[in-house]
């Protein structure tokens, strides 16, 4: 098994507790740094093991990736009908046209089929407006897009039409204060979102935050 697998495989397990679909042994590893440019050198599946975002491309490209926010785009009528259901990515590639497919990370738990996968949206949000797609299939970690036009991408779950609540995959963030006179744990519950798990971690008035915190375990 490449390494690559094995960590998608960990990633599978930690989250769901059982082998969810078959491993991509194709499937190659971008390396991803603080400036997520990439220069992907030829045709095949990619994708980033910071972020799970993913590429299907037939030549090669260079691409420019990074979180942005959802708060900035989405109205408060619009966040009592969609559920953010991953994070939110400005994407820049060049040529667009070498990309087949895009692979957007998602939270929702599929298990058991009780997510209704078909209230499950693409967001475009380009110059002001918000366009929404169809993904043309949705995997238990990806919602995948074919031919995808390129801006700020996301996934989001319609809430007002969906016959249940949604059930997200989430992260267990457990800390400890070195500083205290007492040991102090502090456990945080987060969506299994990696730019909220970045964001936490670096908010200085949190606990997270704080020099005076360790981290003791992420568990999915």
């Amino acid at each position: 098994m490449s390494p690559i697998s094995l960590l998608i495989m960990k990633s599978i397990i930690n989250s769901c507790g059982a082998t969810c679909f078959e491993l991509d042994q194709e499937l190659e590893n971008i390396p991803c740094n603080t400036v997520k440019l990439v220069h992907l050198p030829r045709a095949g599946s990619f994708r980033c093991s910071e972020t799970e975002l993913g590429f299907e491309v037939r030549a090669a490209i260079t691409v420019q990736y990074g979180y942005d926010s959802w708060d900035q785009y989405l109205s408060t009528a619009q966040k009592q009908q969609w559920m953010v259901a991953g994070p939110l990515f400005e994407i820049q590639v060049d040529p667009a046209e070498a990309v087949t497919a895009v692979h957007l990370p998602h939270f929702l738990c599929l298990m058991g089929g009780e997510a209704d996968i078909s209230q499950m949206r693409i967001v475009h949000f380009i110059d002001g407006g918000m366009t929404l797609e169809e993904p043309t299939q949705v995997k238990p970690f990806h919602a995948v897009l074919e031919n995808p036009g390129f801006s700020l991408l996301g996934v989001l779950w319609r809430k007002i039409q969906a016959k249940c609540q949604a059930k997200i995959h989430s992260l267990a963030l457990l800390y400890r204060a070195l500083m205290a006179a007492n040991t102090t744990l502090h456990l945080y519950l987060i969506p299994n979102d990696h730019s909220l798990k970045k964001v936490t971690r670096s908010l200085p008035h949190t606990p997270m935050g704080s020099k005076g915190h360790r981290p003791l375990w992420s568990v999915g």
